[in-house]
């Protein structure tokens, strides 16, 4: 029972490594799905999530390929 909720929790973890931080300090984990212009579309546990770019304060990748941070420019 135990080495099953280990394997569910490394499972998670795995799925959910980004996060998404807005202007009012609010955090969402998921996984970065799409960016533009004007938008960032964030999958949170299955659901899509869209939220305004101007909102967003940074993304953190978990995964080292995709770049440790990214913030809007002039506040790092």
């Amino acid at each position: 029972m135990v080495r099953m909720v280990l394997l569910l929790l490394l499972c998670g973890s795995m799925c959910f490594g980004d996060t998404l931080i807005l202007k009012d300090g609010t955090r969402h984990d998921g996984v970065l799905d799409s960016a533009s212009e004007r938008y960032i579309t964030f999958d949170e546990g299955g659901s899509l999530h869209r939220y305004n770019r101007s909102e967003v304060r940074e993304i953190r990748f978990s995964n080292p390929d995709q770049g440790a941070r990214v913030s809007e420019p002039g506040n790092n």
